[in-house]
C-alpha cells in the first residue's frame, strides 16, 4: 500500500477527534474513553503515514519478521497506560471538579511498564547471544513457504508452530491483567464523573506477582531452549539411491526454507518424498552422484555422514551406510513423488537401478507446463491443476527396457 492511504486515515482520525464530543452525545465518560481510542488511533496512524503501509501487526513483529510475544506484551501495556491517562486527563477536564489525582503514577503501574520493557531487552539479548554462540538458528519466516509463517498464532508457538507454554502464559496472565484494569480504569471515570475524588488506578498486587510469574518463566525458557539441528536417528540405516531414507531429529525447522541436507559435509541435492521436510524428520531420497561428483559406485566409503544445516547453523550427523542393488536387472524403483504447484518451478529426478548406461528416458503423458527430459528429470512450471497417472520407460544401451506408472497431483500453491 502506498503512503496516501495512511496519510487519509490520519486525516480522518484527526476530523473525528475534533467532532467527537457531537458524535458521542453529553454523556461524560463516553467524551473521555472516546478521546482515549482516539489518541491510541491518532498513534496508530502515524505509525502508518511513517511506514507507508497499515503496519498494526509489524509495531510487535521481530528481526525474523514473526510476532513477538515479548514486544506484544511490552505494547500491550503502553497503549493501555496511554489509554487510561488520556480518559482520565479528558474526564478532568470535562468535569473541572479536580477530583481526579494524576499527579502520581501508582508504583505498580510502573513496575508493569518496567516489567514488560525489562523482558523486551532480556529476551532479545538471549535470542542474540545464541545466535553469536551458534545456539539456536532464528529462520527468516518470509523465507518460508507457509501463509501462516507470519500469523498472529506464534505469540503462543514457537518458530516450527508448536504451542509454546511460557508463551501462553505470560500471554494469558498479561490479558488477564490488562483486561482487569481496564475495566478499573472505566470505574474510577464514572466515580469521578459522579463526584467522587478518585486517584489515578493501580494495579492488583496479587495480578502483579502472576505477571512476574509468567515472565520469568518466559526469559527462564529462551535462556535453556535451543534451537540448534539436532538428529537422533535414520531409517533405513542402508541402501541405495533408490531407497527412502527418513532422518529423525528436533529443531529442523517447519519446512526446508532454504535449510539442506549435507553428506559427508557438503550439501546434497536429495529429492524430499512424503511430507518431506518437517521439524522433526526429514525423508528423502540421495541424488544421483555423492555430492562431490562421484557415481555412487565409485564411492570408497560407504558410510555416509548425514547431516543438515538449518538457519545457517550445523547439525550432528547420523550414519547411512551405501549399499548398490546386486542384480544388475534394469529396474525403475517405485519412489513418491513431490507434489507439483502451479506456478511454481518444479524438478524431480526419476530413479533407475541396474543396467548398463547411459539410459534414455521417454514417457508419452504429458502434464501441463512439466516435460521430462532423456536423462530421467522430470521439470518445468505447472500450468494448471491435474490429477493424473504418467508411464514412463527407461531404455538402457542393450536396449533392455523397464516402465513404471507414477501418481501425479498438481495442486495450487
Amino acid at each position: 500500500m502506498t503512503r496516501v492511504g495512511p496519510t487519509l486515515v490520519l486525516v480522518a482520525v484527526i476530523v473525528v477527534a475534533i467532532f467527537l464530543p457531537y458524535l458521542v452525545g453529553p454523556d461524560k465518560v463516553r467524551v473521555a474513553v472516546g478521546y482515549g481510542v482516539l489518541v491510541l488511533a491518532l498513534i496508530w496512524a502515524l505509525l502508518c503515514v511513517l511506514n507507508g503501509a497499515f503496519t498494526f501487526k509489524g509495531i510487535f513483529t521481530g528481526d525474523d519478521h514473526r510476532p513477538s510475544t515479548s514486544q506484544f506484551q511490552f505494547f500491550l501495556w503502553t497503549i493501555i497506560v496511554i489509554f487510561a491517562y488520556v480518559s482520565l486527563f479528558t474526564a478532568q477536564l470535562l468535569t473541572s471538579n479536580g477530583l481526579i489525582d494524576l499527579s502520581n503514577i501508582p508504583q505498580n503501574v510502573l513496575i508493569a511498564l518496567g516489567l514488560s520493557i525489562t523482558t523486551v531487552v532480556g529476551a532479545k539479548a538471549i535470542t542474540v547471544s545464541k545466535i553469536d554462540s551458534n545456539d539456536t538458528a532464528k529462520v527468516d519466516a518470509q523465507q518460508v513457504d507457509d501463509p501462516q509463517a507470519t500469523s498472529l498464532k506464534h505469540l503462543v508457538t514457537d518458530d516450527a508452530g508448536d504451542l509454546d507454554l511460557s508463551k501462553a502464559q505470560i500471554l494469558g496472565w498479561t490479558t488477564v491483567a490488562a483486561v482487569v484494569y481496564v475495566t478499573h480504569v472505566l470505574q474510577v471515570i464514572t466515580m469521578a464523573v459522579a463526584g467522587q475524588k478518585v486517584a489515578f488506578p493501580d494495579i492488583d498486587t496479587a495480578l502483579m506477582v502472576m505477571m512476574g510469574l509468567g515472565h520469568g518463566t518466559y526469559l527462564g525458557n529462551k535462556l535453556v531452549s535451543s534451537s540448534k539441528p539436532q538428529l537422533s536417528g535414520i531409517t533405513p540405516g542402508s541402501g541405495d539411491e533408490a531407497a527412502s531414507i527418513t532422518v529423525s531429529g528436533a529443531s529442523l525447522g517447519a519446512s526446508q526454507a532454504g535449510s539442506r541436507i549435507t553428506i559427508d559435509g557438503l550439501v546434497a541435492d536429495v529429492t524430499l518424498l512424503g511430507q518431506g521436510w518437517t521439524d522433526t524428520g526429514i525423508t528423502f531420497t540421495l541424488p544421483g552422484r555423492h555430492p562431490d561428483g562421484t557415481p555412487w559406485i565409485q564411492v570408497k566409503h560407504p558410510a555416509l555422514a548425514i547431516g543438515v544445516i538449518v538457519g545457517g547453523l550445523d547439525s550432528n550427523t547420523v550414519s547411512f551406510t551405501y549399499q548398490p542393488d546386486s542384480s544388475g536387472k534394469l529396474t525403475i524403483p517405485d519412489q513418491q513423488l513431490a507434489g507439483p504447484l502451479v506456478g511454481r518451478p518444479y524438478l524431480a529426478r526419476l530413479l533407475v537401478r541396474g543396467g548398463s548406461p547411459p539410459m534414455s528416458w521417454a514417457t508419452q503423458d504429458l502434464l501441463p507446463g512439466l516435460a521430462l527430459t532423456p536423462d530421467g528429470v522430470l521439470s518445468g512450471q505447472p500450468t494448471d491443476v491435474a490429477d493424473a497417472w504418467v508411464t514412463v520407460t527407461v531404455t538402457d544401451s542393450a536396449n533392455a527396457k523397464d516402465a513404471r506408472t507414477f501418481h501425479v497431483e498438481i495442486l495450487n500453491p
